[in-house]
């Protein structure tokens, strides 16, 4: 492809041609007016600007005086400018410009890889936003490269499903996920975060345990190698490990509802000391009673200066889409493990069996009512699996193709299960040779980090930041009820809804929430989105709106009674804990 600037022909302003060859003929593409670039770019900002929007994807950036007349029209920080740029000499040119440095809401990218870029939204693109999002094509780019566009599209479709995901799992589960992330921020203080363990086993090999049929396979072959690789596990198969005379590393946990403590307690493995990864919103009567170290890591899907300012340190957060393996695979790679082995990983119904025998104690058959799809086998042309197993098989792949370039070797050494691409297959022995341990004594390692990081909570502290967020909370309690007055009175006037003083109060209202900054994200996160749709459609109609309006505050109402009530339960637990300090 050849670039040339030109003068245009009304102003000392540039413009861009592009010269390219397509199906054996040899395109020529002015990207901007010949003539006024500067007039093109604001009719073209004009034409795509939409006061709803809070985020715009844009195709194509050139020499960006379609990009800044944008930025000139949303005049609000708060608003995003993603601009992906296919040209690669045009990247180059613009990049490190004045413009991109002075306005950190405008992002400017030349990647095309569609899970990096589905990444990138989903560090870019608050959640609260996913409906206020729009994806533009600038006028010159639109038959340009058309494959780097389904990719842009294609990414999004995937950070939509990501998010709907997450917003479905989070809200069904509200309730729980409010009470855990109160009750976990005590332990939070007085024990250590992922941070402390970035890079520690830089190189060295990672065996990812999970509780799939063919566990019972191989789980003997790992027998002795403790002390030259990483054992990662999670609760179902951590009594079958330690069983088989094996004390694995790491045991990791995420899931919010009671039924993971009962899962514990039946297992009898909240005695292990073996140090548990945690998410801040795992169930907290696994933290509680754990005997193990906790390291936590914040996968809450707050905004990271809203999680700073409340945790008062910068936790990191781990890859993870719903299972404790993606977990495993996020923080293996994390701690800068390179190879990394999956073993009991089938993802699949191996042998007719749902789990490992060693590591369930109930009924482990495949019920009929089960047989959901087939799926490509390791060692089997396809094997029986499920629609939520798949999902996780889909989630592994998309990890591991976002690594594998940075000299990540992926084994599946699960002998049986389904396949997952961009795994080598081979069994447990034959992955386990040659492992390198670079010197570093594993559990002396992580023993002197969580010894030198471990502390004593603060509770007269920690009850002064959970008072003051409970008044916060109160008061928002107050404004919600009071908001939906108003739009009571708002909805029997529907009819004079442009131009009534009950707008003028809602607004008011509004201005009030928002002051109580992290109270008021806290409740927002199961709110914002609650017109929410696999398409992300916004409403228009003045009745879509009123409805909206007064389930907002209804939802803003119920969900800061759930915190007051497992604050103030909290607050009870910490009277006490300072009365016996």
């Amino acid at each position: 492809m050849d670039v040339f600037y030109e003068l245009c022909k009304n102003s000392e302003l540039q413009t861009v041609k592009i010269e390219y060859e397509q199906n054996g003929e040899v395109i020529k593409k002015y990207l901007h007016s010949k003539y006024d670039p500067i007039k093109e770019a604001k009719q073209w900002a004009s034409s795509v600007y939409d006061e709803e929007d809070k985020v715009y994807i844009v195709y194509g950036g050139g020499l960006l005086y379609h990009i800044m007349a944008l930025h000139d029209i949303i005049d609000n920080e708060e608003d995003k400018i993603i601009v992906f740029e296919p040209v690669q000499e045009l990247y180059e040119k613009n990049k490190d410009t004045d413009f991109f440095k002075e306005n950190t809401n405008v992002v400017y990218t030349n990647e095309f890889n569609e899970n990096l870029v589905a990444a990138l939204f989903l560090e870019q693109i608050n959640s609260m936003y996913y409906n206020k999002t729009s994806i533009h094509i600038f006028t010159s780019y639109g038959n340009f490269e058309s494959s780097k566009q389904f990719t842009v599209y294609n990414a999004f479709k995937m950070f939509k499903s990501d998010v709907y995901l997450s917003y479905n799992t989070t809200h069904s589960r509200k309730e729980w996920v409010i009470e855990n992330f109160i009750k976990n921020y005590r332990f939070i203080k007085s024990n250590s975060i992922i941070n402390d363990f970035k890079d520690v086993f830089e190189g060295m090999t990672a065996v990812i345990v999970s509780a799939g049929p063919s566990l019972d396979k191989n789980i003997n072959d790992l027998m002795g190698h403790e002390n030259d690789v990483v054992i990662f596990t999670g609760g179902r198969p951590l009594r079958a490990i330690l069983n088989a005379g094996i004390k694995p590393h790491f045991n990791l946990s995420i899931d919010m509802m009671p039924e993971n403590y009962d899962l514990y307690k039946r297992y009898d493995i909240l005695d292990t000391d073996v140090p548990l990864i945690s998410s801040v919103e795992n169930q907290y009567l696994i933290t509680q009673n754990y005997k193990g170290k906790k390291i936590f890591a914040d996968l809450s899907g707050l905004e990271r200066d809203l999680s700073k300012e409340w945790y008062e340190e910068d936790i990191d957060s781990l890859f993870t889409k719903g299972s404790v393996a993606t977990l495993q695979l996020s923080a293996a790679i994390y701690m800068g493990c390179k190879k990394i082995i999956f073993i009991g990983q089938d993802l699949a119904y191996s042998d007719d069996k749902k789990h490992s025998s060693l590591a369930s104690d109930v009924d482990n058959t495949v019920e009929e009512s089960d047989n959901k799809l087939y799926v490509k086998g390791n060692y089997q042309d396809k094997i029986l699996s499920r629609a939520d197993l798949n999902y996780f098989r889909m989630a592994i792949q998309d990890y591991i193709r976002e690594y594998s370039h940075e000299d990540c070797e992926f084994i599946n050494a699960t002998e049986g299960g389904a396949f997952i691409e961009g795994t080598k297959i081979c069994t447990l022995k034959e992955a386990l040779e040659n492992t390198d341990t670079k010197g570093i004594d594993i559990r002396k390692k992580i023993n002197d980090l969580l010894l030198k990081e471990q502390g004593i909570s603060d509770y007269e502290k920690i009850d002064e930041k959970l008072s003051s967020l409970l008044e916060d909370m109160e008061a928002i309690l107050k404004l919600s009820k009071k908001g939906l007055s108003v739009s009571n009175k708002l909805r029997a006037i529907e009819g004079y809804y442009g131009n009534n003083k009950y707008l003028q109060q809602l607004d008011k209202i509004d201005e009030k929430l928002k002051k109580y900054k992290i109270a008021y994200n806290f409740v927002v996160r199961y709110t914002a989105s609650l017109s929410i749709s696999v398409e992300g459609k916004k409403s228009k109609t003045i009745k879509d709106i009123l409805d909206n309006t007064k389930k907002m505050y209804k939802d803003i109402n119920n969900i800061t009674q759930m915190y007051i009530k497992y604050l103030k339960e909290e607050l009870e637990i910490l009277k006490k804990l300072k009365l016996n300090h």
